[in-house]
């Protein structure tokens, strides 16, 4: 699934310089054949799964979160995709590279880098909970007031000593 289209990436750069990413023969192509040109959909979709790793590896938001967006972070968002399918772009044609590419490329990475570490550039609400498991289990009070036979029975050891130390069992 792509984060944005063809059409995006033909909005946010120049129509010319993008066809000629595209092409290897510098032919002039018209904008609706750059939203569907193969190789800027290629460019597109690489963007997108480094998007997708990046946000994986971060482990705070799923790819349904980033579905989500609406308004100024989808928008956001595709700035993102297509920045990082320009420079995928430029490396079919190294001598297209414009002169402040290396800041371009620090501006896009550095936000892959962000999603990497889990930071949130979206502004979605966080989800850390939801990666956070409960393995704690009675404590020690629970157990003592539990009426079961283990508490009735005087020939099983008491509740408290079955714990383990972290929780409060034994001495």
């Amino acid at each position: 699934m792509a984060f944005a289209t063809g059409d995006d990436l033909a909005n946010r750069y120049d129509i010319d310089w993008v066809g000629d990413l595209a092409t290897d023969n510098r032919e002039h192509l018209a904008r609706g054949a750059i939203s569907t040109h193969p190789v800027v959909l290629a460019a597109l979709d690489g963007a997108s799964g480094q998007v997708q790793a990046a946000l994986i590896q971060g482990g705070q938001y799923s790819v349904v979160d980033l579905g989500s967006l609406t308004g100024i972070n989808q928008a956001y968002l595709a700035d993102l995709v297509c920045g990082l399918a320009i420079i995928r772009l430029w490396e079919r044609r190294s001598e297209a590279i414009p002169a402040n590419a290396e800041a371009i490329q620090q501006k896009w990475w550095g936000l892959i880098e962000k999603l990497e570490k889990g930071a949130n550039i979206f502004d979605l609400p966080l989800q850390l909970d939801a990666t956070i498991v409960d393995h704690t289990g009675p404590t020690a009070v629970q157990l003592q007031n539990r009426n079961d036979m283990t508490v009735r029975n005087e020939l099983f050891p008491p509740p408290i000593t079955r714990l383990p130390r972290a929780q409060g069992g034994g001495s």
